[in-house]
């Protein structure tokens, strides 16, 4: 759909091309609802104002305020999406309305909290995603950990180390088991942006989802969406960052050291290590060249046998990751009375259920009587 300006024309006009605007966004809410098809169209088409707005407003429990705000765009924000081909269209377009809500929950905090500085490398890429080789994508993520001061040895939280620079991260539901992640870097703020799916609820799963998007936001930054929205280039490009993830998360020399017999069983024990798939080790061992031809064939055929491709045996042993930033930021604005809970839900004007989970917030946290109040607790330590 063609951007159309919100800028101009009288109130009137505006407020019904914002409520057409904002009954696309809650489409999905309203079949929810049970509504009549009828109803659903006349969402979309009803010219009064204020029948338009309160009528969608009693089902589905937006504020006002979100018919009313200016739409917004991700204009000239690159976003990748793990899956093109098998995400729908809709889905698709139901995840760039929650990157935007994201950026204006960010946008809000960032005027009363100091959110993590962005600690990206500027390293110069190639010009062209056909001249990042496996080779040099392996050099790089040596190089990136070596500039976040990561050492060798696997990370105790993904998540965590995102956050700490400067990725705003959320977990959500994306009602579609086709999209696991996908991430954007805003250029008008200069910060990136990853949403994880909370769908299958893997924990080993969301690791390398964080990998593989931080793959993206530091190979494919510069990429323009034309080129991204190629099928040939985005299978290229979904590629290097799963090989970027792949050399971030179980680096080359320490785990070639580790690998004592190319079996199932041991890969199983270096899992633990890793805190990766075992599935995803096989893959390692197969790019690296650790094993023959024949061999991969046989530890993916086990792999199937015992079920593991599909069911990890250590993702049952572990809790997702959770992000912890812009929880923290809601926690200080409420207990440090900087804002209260009606002010943030005024000031925001989204479904307060949308902002509590695009946040991690409890469920019920913003409601004027919650009983959530936390203490400071310590950030973890990375090492």
């Amino acid at each position: 759909m063609q951007r159309t300006d919100q800028n101009t024309g009288p109130p009137e006009r505006n407020r019904v091309r914002q409520q057409i605007a904002a009954a696309e966004f809650v489409a999905d809410a309203v079949r929810g609802a049970d509504l009549p098809r009828a109803a659903e169209i006349a969402v979309v088409k009803r010219r009064d104002d204020r029948v338009a707005a309160d009528f969608v407003v009693t089902p589905v429990d937006f504020p006002i305020a979100f018919f009313l705000e200016p739409s917004q765009e991700a204009s000239g924000d690159n976003l990748f999406f793990r899956s093109m081909q098998s995400a729908t269209k809709s889905s698709r377009l139901r995840g760039l309305r929650r990157y935007e809500w994201l950026k204006g929950i960010t946008n809000y905090l960032s005027e009363f909290v100091v959110l993590p500085h962005v600690q990206f490398p500027g390293w110069d890429m190639p010009n062209r995603v056909e001249e990042l080789e496996p080779n040099f994508i392996e050099k790089l993520a040596s190089r990136v950990r070596a500039y976040w001061s990561l050492g060798d040895g696997p990370i105790s939280d993904v998540t965590l180390l995102a956050e700490n620079k400067g990725i705003v991260v959320s977990r959500i539901s994306l009602g579609s088991t086709a999209l696991d992640a996908y991430s954007g870097w805003c250029k008008a703020a200069e910060r990136p942006y990853l949403i994880l799916s909370s769908d299958k609820d893997s924990s080993l799963r969301s690791r390398y989802d964080v990998a593989h998007e931080l793959g993206h936001l530091i190979l494919h930054r510069e990429i323009g969406a034309v080129s991204i929205n190629n099928r040939a280039t985005h299978r290229l490009v979904e590629a290097q960052a799963h090989r970027f993830a792949s050399a971030f998360l179980v680096p080359a020399q320490p785990f070639a050291d580790d690998l004592y017999v190319p079996t199932l069983d041991a890969l199983r024990v270096l899992q633990n290590k890793w805190r990766v798939s075992v599935a995803m080790l096989v893959y390692r061992v197969q790019e690296l060249d650790l094993v023959s031809e024949e061999q991969g064939k046989r530890l993916w055929i086990n792999c199937t046998r015992r079920g593991w491709r599909t069911n990890d045996p250590l993702d049952s042993k572990l809790h997702p990751e959770e992000p912890r930033v812009l929880r923290r930021a809601f926690q200080l604005l409420v207990e440090k009375r900087i804002q209260s809970r009606d002010q943030i839900k005024s000031s925001i004007p989204l479904n307060v259920s949308d902002i509590e989970e695009l946040a991690n917030l409890p469920f019920g946290y913003l409601d004027e009587d919650s009983p959530y109040i936390w203490a400071p607790d310590p950030r973890p330590s990375l090492n």
